[in-house]
C-alpha cells in the first residue's frame, strides 16, 4: 500500500500568512478568517502563525513580523515557526495582500479534501 501526501499547498498557506502580515491593520486576517480557520492549515508552523495573528488582531494590535515574533516568543512557539527566519520567509512570500482571498480558498479546498480522505 502506497502512502500519499495529503492535499495541501504550502505556497498558498504562506501567502495567507504573508498577506496578513503585509496589511498591518488586521483587515486581511478579518477577511480570510471568514473562509478558513487555523485548523485548515496543513503546515504546523502556518497553523501556529495564523492562530497567533488572530490573537494579535483580537487585541487590536498592529500585525507585523515583529508583533508576530514577540507573540509566539511569549507563548514558547518561536522555534515551531522557525523563528525570525521562518516569519521573514512567510512575509516575503507575497508582494500584495490582494492574493490573500484566492490563497485562502485554496487552503480551504485542500482542508476539505483532507477531511474527505480521512473519512474514506
Amino acid at each position: 500500500m502506497e502512502l500519499r501526501e495529503q492535499p495541501h499547498s504550502k505556497e498558498s498557506e504562506s501567502v495567507v500568512i504573508g498577506s496578513c502580515l503585509l496589511s498591518g491593520d488586521g483587515s486581511v486576517y478579518d477577511e480570510v478568517s471568514q473562509l478558513i480557520t487555523a485548523s485548515d492549515f496543513y503546515v504546523a508552523a502556518n497553523k501556529i502563525a495564523f492562530e497567533a495573528i488572530g490573537r494579535i488582531v483580537a487585541k487590536g494590535e498592529e500585525v507585523s513580523e515583529l508583533s508576530l515574533l514577540e507573540h509566539v516568543r511569549k507563548e514558547g512557539s518561536e522555534e515551531s515557526i522557525g523563528g525570525v527566519t521562518g516569519i521573514m520567509a512567510m512575509a516575503s512570500s507575497v508582494e500584495t495582500p490582494m492574493q490573500a482571498k484566492y490563497a485562502a480558498n485554496i487552503v480551504r479546498d485542500n482542508s476539505k479534501l483532507r477531511q474527505i480522505y480521512r473519512i474514506s
